[in-house]
């Protein structure tokens, strides 16, 4: 090959194209595995952060709506059993009614 920037045969231009194409795998391969350490860097400091500071975020808040809830359904569990007790007291005054309106329905349709 001579001394100026441009091939000047064929065999010139294939020579520089073999060597380009033998160099790229190389620079790729270079690349990614920069990009991989970049990349698994940037996740451990993404992973400390999270487990040093928003972690402990989430599991107190999680802690004090679990505290907070207990109480809530503490206080209102007497109001709600009272409640409770008053519709299954109705209901078992409508069942009787439930069903003689049944079996009444049934009579009028057979007649």
């Amino acid at each position: 090959m001579s001394g100026s920037s441009l091939p000047q045969n064929m065999d010139e231009a294939k020579d520089i194209g073999e060597k380009a194409l033998t160099g790229f795998p190389v620079i790729f391969r270079g690349l990614w595995q920069n990009a991989k350490s970049v990349c698994g860097e940037i996740w451990q400091r993404v992973k400390g952060f999270w487990f040093r500071y928003v972690d402990p975020l989430i599991i107190n808040l999680k802690e004090r709506i679990k505290s907070f809830l207990t109480r809530e359904v503490e206080k209102r569990k007497p109001a709600a059993e009272e409640e409770f007790e008053k519709e299954k007291q109705e209901f078992k005054q409508e069942i009787p009614d439930i069903g003689r309106n049944f079996w009444q329905r049934i009579k009028d349709l057979v007649k």
